[in-house]
């Protein structure tokens, strides 16, 4: 599970239909900027230890792993918004509240850290790609490299929020966005950044953007 609280910022330029200027359009981006994913260990659980023949002797609980990461996203979206007035004019020193729908390409970058706090993983052979000894340790625990993965994503974006014309072609806009990516990684990295290994991942990650704005309309 991954939670965590960040700043945001963005832009946008858009279209309002003539004949019906309760619809408009926008093209947008959106820039999440970085948070900390943080854990120590990363994985809790239970190891079977066995004999000399094979046969299971007792159960081990084992913590194994710890990572200091980041993760910061690029939303570039098409939306829709609905604002409720009746007319044909926005009307000014009203509050307008409207809604909004669309969908986005997500770019989203991680960095991971991993740290073999236990020595657990550095006996692992498909992972030494990805790291070197630490010649301080006498239990030849590997130093990870630093890994930069960038993730690409289709985007679904809800809005809701209101406006508040301060004259006829300046808004002061406030607004809760809502943005689902289906899938972001961590991976590790060897040392040139040709090879990866995924290791963590979120699911299902929704970002909640509580936005101040000022709209201008020509």
């Amino acid at each position: 599970d991954f939670e965590s609280f960040s700043f945001a910022a963005g832009g946008s330029i858009g279209w309002t239909l003539p004949n019906h200027p309760q619809w408009r359009f926008e093209g947008g981006w959106d820039h999440i900027m970085k948070s900390d994913f943080n854990a120590s260990p990363l994985f809790e659980g239970e190891l079977q230890l066995y004999d000399a023949t094979g046969l299971p002797t007792y159960t081990l609980n084992t913590p194994s792993g710890a990572i200091d990461s980041t993760v910061q996203t690029d939303i570039i979206s098409a939306m829709a918004f609905y604002d409720f007035f009746d007319g044909i004019q926005k009307p000014i020193r009203t509050v307008i509240p409207y809604i909004g729908f669309g969908i986005g390409y997500a770019d989203t970058t991680t960095v991971l850290n991993l740290t073999d706090l236990y020595g657990d993983l550095s006996g692992d052979e498909n992972i030494k790609d990805f790291g070197t000894p630490d010649e301080n340790s006498v239990y030849n625990v590997y130093d990870f490299y630093q890994s930069k993965y960038s993730n690409s994503n289709v985007a679904g974006l809800l809005a809701a929020g209101f406006s508040y014309g301060l004259t006829e072609t300046m808004f002061v806009d406030f607004g809760a966005r809502m943005t689902y990516i289906p899938r972001v990684k961590w991976v590790l990295s060897s040392e040139d950044g040709s090879r990866h290994r995924d290791w963590i991942s979120a699911k299902d990650l929704i970002y909640i953007n509580m936005m101040l704005g000022l709209r201008f309309e020509f």
